[in-house]
């Protein structure tokens, strides 16, 4: 299946104007009930056919975060993600974002595409996104990624090394009146290719997390706090907390996955989460939380997240409307490790003045 997507002809801020307004729709919770509204007739999840884009749903999206170094012992994180949004009454669009942290340079660089897309291919086995030069492909957990940002470029190769982690159980997660998402994840995935600076070509290897979600969910009325953890004993935790347009918190979860790749959903008696300091944004005036501590009382976690640099804030107003953060984090204390954190809803979406 081939996807290439080439610049879009349309203005992207009535686009996404018009995206924002048709997903919004009233002030819904971000309460979520503890259970699924009805149970599965029929697995939620079926793979290679849900690695590939579907038809039907309003919004879905491939997300990558991870982890290089050199093997001079540079150190550098991205994040890489494609929406694509489908509404009945505007052209399929699909936008790529994508950010690099030097940890040497103390930089945050970030890039954005946004154009129109194709049609899903019924039976497809996996997804073969481009946009604009940026490339995402992949089926079943071997992957390959083709992106840069003001200089640098990534070139990588990634393969699964446990199995797919289904979240909330069966890989459906409720968004209470927001909606409901369908969500897994590959938690540890090996990386091996080249970073590229300023046309300096060098190899890297380490490790990314891979997050796939899809659903009619109406994600601008949404806030969260995400964090995505490889631990270094082999076990992997996902942790989110939502939160609704009026900033309510709504009900925390979490997944965590054991070294042999089983998983288990978290009750929100099952851990706690707190912020040690903030940092306001210059550019967006938005002011996030900054440093986490982690704790997982009955699994003997008590961890402590530091963001390797506290300005990764991701100015996305020339494609999704937004602001957001979204940055990787070392982790200390009972265990130790990488991680990402992604903090959504602390800056309004922009709209256009009409």
């Amino acid at each position: 299946m081939i996807r290439m997507l080439a610049r879009t002809r349309f203005t992207p801020v009535i686009l996404l104007a018009l995206i924002v307004a048709a997903c919004s729709g009233g002030s819904p919770t971000a309460t979520a009930p503890a259970t699924p509204s009805s149970p599965p007739a029929v697995e939620r999840v079926v793979l290679p056919l849900d690695d590939a884009p579907h038809g039907g749903f309003n919004t879905e999206w491939w997300y990558y975060s991870g982890h290089l170094e050199t093997d001079g012992g540079n150190r550098y994180a991205f994040h890489y993600v494609v929406f694509r949004f489908d509404l009945a009454f505007l052209p399929l669009t699909h936008v790529a974002q994508l950010s690099i942290t030097d940890h040497q340079r103390e930089t945050y660089l970030t890039d954005q595409r946004l154009g129109p897309g194709d049609e899903p291919i019924p039976g497809a086995q996996g997804f073969n996104l481009g946009l604009d030069g940026w490339t995402m492909a992949g089926s079943l957990g071997r992957d390959h990624l083709v992106a840069d940002a003001q200089g640098y470029e990534l070139d990588l190769s990634l393969s699964s090394t446990t199995p797919v982690t289904l979240h909330g159980g069966d890989g459906l997660i409720p968004y209470g009146p927001a909606g409901e998402t369908f969500y897994y994840s590959r938690t540890r995935m090996a990386v091996e290719g080249t970073i590229s600076i300023d046309g300096a070509r060098e190899p890297v290897s380490g490790q990314a997390w891979f997050d796939r979600q899809w659903g009619d969910f109406q994600i601008v009325a949404l806030g969260w706090d995400w964090f995505s953890l490889q631990l270094d004993d082999g076990s992997a935790l996902m942790i989110y907390e939502l939160r609704d347009a009026a900033g309510n918190q709504g009900t925390p979860s979490g997944t965590f996955v054991s070294p042999d790749g089983t998983f288990s959903t978290l009750t929100p008696a099952e851990f706690r989460t707190s912020s040690t300091g903030s940092w306001t944004s210059p550019v967006s005036g938005a002011r996030y939380p900054m440093g986490w501590r982690i704790e997982l009382p009955g699994r003997g976690v008590d961890v402590t997240l530091t963001p390797v640099i506290e300005h990764a804030e991701f100015d996305a107003t020339s494609t999704t409307q937004n602001f957001y953060w979204e940055g990787p984090v070392d982790v200390s204390g009972s265990h130790t490790g990488a991680g990402f954190a992604e903090l959504v809803g602390y800056a309004p979406f922009i709209l256009p003045v009409s």
